[in-house]
């Protein structure tokens, strides 16, 4: 792509498996140990404590609901579900352990279940609490009740204003409409009044992910881990910036301890296979792919890995079926197309191939594999553009004089440190490369991030005058535009015209989505009276 997001994988909901914890120090009193130290966050204490505390007193409900708990701290629905369904019937505590179980039911994946349970909660105690408002919120998202999860919230909210669980729904709202600054608030007052707490810090570092701000993001997510050791979605954010950093070692032994605590998550899977078949090993990414399938539907890049992986293998229908499955969810990406066209062309299909390639093959970032296979194929069809794509597919294989800088900033952009791409963007255009469309494009990119919108809608006005129908470079100086000048119809236009001609693109979907969604905030506004 011409421009990244270099975003972090987005993680599916996991379970992990307990660790093995060492000596601890102890007062004598286990229940009262383990007590102190999940208040601290000090959870593998913790259970090192209750555990001894269990010993003597299996079925002390106190100590069962401190279980369940712990369990759902650690990341452990199933553990929990046993401790708290122990005193789902309970007259004195079944009102504090029925939105613990509720919880625990939707992180196992039971959405129904959950709010099943959470009807025997509101019956115990005549209402919802803030964790089972914040239960019943998330199950209805999962069923696809965006509307009336967003009533829920709002009116939970309102009711439980200091409820963790309903403010971290609030914020992770926030980044999901593109109002990264509310978002920002949320997690500084989270990290404020919730020190230490591993679900804040981990918001925080989601945020600061959306900020590209990855030391902060490694601060914050280390937090989290110092918690709990395995904690998936902060061991894979983690091995997603070791990746982006080029510090593969390290990404590698992220993900691996995601793998090995939770053997079952498909992101773990698709992480460590990603990274074996980017190395060139497609036997080991195809054998860690196993048993994924299930997943794809929540997580259409496993259906793209699977397919790139079976395309190399030469394994053609395989491959076809799969990324058209990915295609069919919602995804694009250029390799994926590549693939699929290569594939579909080796089974006779010239006319579908070239259907799948063209919009990449169009697109100003096209590269010498997506271009040569464009000439075969137009060529192959008596396509009148047949000769251009020829004639750009040789100009694209021969050494780029700027290949190696252009990497260098995509290094610093993955680093986080923007300013040093802007830097060796600035010095390529000083240099008089003033006809590389990519090299515009990423530099207005970089002054946005760096908060010079003036010098950003620049950048992006030039990459447009070189390539006005690339939907990305449409997409950026719509972006741009919002972002600096606000909304506005030529702000409609770009966006809507890239959102078209790549309906499949994460980014410009987001930039959509963030556009549309402060519309709507505008005019749910109280208008001042005249």
């Amino acid at each position: 792509r011409m421009k990244q997001a270099y975003k972090v994988v987005n993680v599916l909901a996991a379970s992990i498996l307990l660790v093995n914890a060492g000596c601890s120090t102890s007062s004598g009193d286990s229940a009262g140990d383990a007590k102190a130290a999940l208040a601290a966050f000090d959870y593998e204490t913790a259970r090192v404590h209750l555990s001894n505390a269990l010993k003597g007193e299996a079925e002390n409900p106190a100590l069962l609901l401190m279980d369940g708990e712990l369990s759902l701290a650690l990341g452990d629905p199933e553990r929990a579900k046993t401790s708290l369904g122990l005193l789902a019937d309970s007259p004195q505590w079944s009102a504090r352990a029925l939105p613990l179980l509720a919880k625990a039911y939707l992180m196992g994946g039971s959405p129904k279940l959950a709010l099943e349970t959470l009807q025997k909660a509101a019956q115990a105690s005549g209402k919802l609490d803030g964790l089972g408002h914040a239960v019943s919120v998330s199950a209805a998202l999962t069923q696809g009740l965006g509307d009336k999860a967003e009533a829920e919230l709002d009116a939970a909210l309102a009711t439980y204003p200091d409820s963790l669980d309903l403010v971290l729904l609030d914020g992770a709202r926030a980044l999901s409409i593109g109002d990264d600054a509310k978002a920002d608030s949320i997690a500084q007052a989270l990290l404020a009044k919730h020190k230490g707490h591993p679900e804040a810090s981990l918001f925080a570092g989601r945020v600061a992910l959306a900020k590209r701000d990855i030391p902060a993001a490694e601060q914050h997510l280390g937090a989290v881990l110092k918690h709990v050791p395995g904690h998936q979605t902060a061991l894979l954010a983690m091995a997603a910036i070791a990746r982006d950093k080029g510090d593969a070692k390290a990404a590698k032994k992220f993900a691996q301890t995601a793998l090995d605590r939770s053997p079952g998550n498909p992101v773990a899977r698709y992480f460590m296979a990603q990274m074996a078949f980017d190395s060139g090993d497609v036997e080991n990414a195809a054998k860690l792919l196993q048993e994924t399938d299930e997943a794809q539907g929540q997580f259409p890049a496993l259906a793209m890995l699977n397919g790139l992986v079976a395309a190399r293998q030469g394994k053609h229908e395989q491959a076809i079926a799969q990324l058209r499955k990915f295609l069919q969810l919602g995804g694009d990406d250029g390799r994926a197309r590549l693939a699929l066209a290569g594939s579909l062309s080796a089974m006779g299909d010239k006319v579908g191939a070239w259907t799948v390639l063209k919009p990449v093959a169009d697109a100003a970032n096209a590269n010498a594999p997506v271009l040569k296979l464009a000439a075969s194929l137009s060529g192959a069809l008596s396509s009148p553009d047949a000769a251009a794509y020829a004639a750009r597919a040789a100009r694209a294989a021969t050494a780029d004089p700027i290949a190696k800088d252009m990497q260098r900033a995509d290094a610093a952009i993955r680093a986080g440190d923007w300013k040093a791409a802007d830097g060796i963007y600035g010095g390529l255009i000083a240099a008089g490369h003033a006809d590389n469309v990519i090299l515009f494009n990423n530099a207005a990119n970089a002054r946005m991030e760096l908060g010079d919108a003036a010098g950003a809608i620049a950048m992006a006005r030039k990459a447009y005058a070189l390539a006005p129908k690339d939907p990305i470079v449409m997409d950026t100086l719509g972006w741009a535009l919002f972002k600096g000048q606000g909304d506005g119809p030529e702000v409609t236009r770009l966006l809507g015209d890239a959102a078209r001609a790549m309906p499949g693109n994460v980014e410009i979907r987001d930039h959509v989505n963030a556009v549309t969604n402060a519309r709507a905030r505008k005019a749910a506004r109280p208008q001042p009276v005249a």
